[in-house]
């Protein structure tokens, strides 16, 4: 199995200035917490965002678990 790189290796392999930072540009952490409305409308006003800025965002990991109890477990 071939050697998985990260992207920020992968970019400090093409990138004389990142090469000599090494430490990548910026980081963001996005926090929502709230019980009373759901997440759907934030992440996808969020994702419709990114795209008419130009960007390409893509889902690289989907993780989803039901909470025991709720309707959507049984």
């Amino acid at each position: 199995m071939a050697d998985v790189k990260s992207i920020s290796q992968i970019i400090e392999g093409v990138s004389p200035y990142y090469q000599k930072k090494k430490a990548p540009e910026a980081s963001h952490t996005i926090v929502y917490d709230s019980s009373s409305e759901t997440l759907e409308p934030i992440y996808f006003f969020i994702i419709d965002l990114l795209k008419d800025m130009g960007m390409a965002p893509q889902k690289l990991v989907d993780n989803f678990s039901s909470t025991p109890g709720s309707g959507h477990f049984a």
